[in-house]
């Protein structure tokens, strides 16, 4: 399996990808450094009152971005292939279909999750440098706290990897890219949109939510490879 994936990240080059990632790690972090100081410069007052909701509201952009990804790659790599017609010839080889199929969206997972840790340990520390230096809220951030909050990320990560391949069986359906990332794009904003004025108010702080949907999105994906292995492309 891991050759298998080895050799997915050759044929892609990746490097749009990666560019991707550095991209979004790099918003998240401008953008709520952006959002603190126009607001302090404009009246004077805090756009966050706690370093929980500062450390948040950069988990929900992570968050967001980060399923809409997932659904491109899977558009990419996986449904773009029965789109042009190329998994005639892909399940040609002599390795299983349900193997090569499992492989990619293995991949796509391992990319989702590194990509979400990783941009949300780095805001992490850069929000936490950033309030000691000029004040972001009105508190005093400690490395600790931040340290504190990276467990809850790490299993997020594992989370959002199953959530994000709940758009597989929407493009699979039609074998259609463009509806794989339309419906990415929903689910992450039904998922991470606010209703009400709570900064909590959303479907995925209701902690059943994510772990349900993260079940479902595996199962989803596990019985896709099966079907794979057993129709005709």
């Amino acid at each position: 399996m891991i050759h298998l994936m080895k050799l997915e990240l050759m044929k892609e080059k990746f490097m749009g990808t990666l560019i991707a990632l550095i991209s979004i790690l790099l918003f998240g972090v401008g953008f709520v450094i952006l959002i603190c100081y126009t607001t302090l410069a404009e009246d004077g007052s805090f756009a966050f009152a706690t370093a929980q909701e500062l450390f948040l509201i950069g988990d929900i952009l992570y968050r967001v971005c980060f399923i809409v990804l997932a659904g491109v790659l899977i558009a990419r790599i996986v449904v773009g292939e029965f789109d042009t017609g190329n998994a005639r010839n892909l399940f040609t080889y002599p390795i299983p279909r349900k193997k090569l199929l499992a492989g990619k969206l293995l991949l796509v997972s391992l990319i989702t999750y590194i990509g979400y840790t990783v941009s949300n340990l780095v805001y992490l520390v850069s929000v936490t440098i950033f309030n000691n230096w000029k004040s972001m809220v009105p508190q005093h951030i400690s490395m600790q706290m931040a340290v504190e909050a990276v467990p809850g990320i790490l299993l997020e990560g594992v989370l959002l990897c199953g959530i994000s391949l709940l758009a597989l069986p929407f493009g699979m359906r039609k074998k259609s890219v463009s509806q794989t990332i339309v419906a990415a794009s929903i689910i992450s904003l039904l998922l991470n949109g606010s209703f009400g004025d709570n900064v909590n108010g959303r479907l995925y702080s209701i902690a059943a939510v994510p772990v349900l949907l993260c079940l479902v999105g595996i199962a989803a994906a596990v019985y896709i490879c099966r079907q794979v292995g057993r129709a005709d492309v």
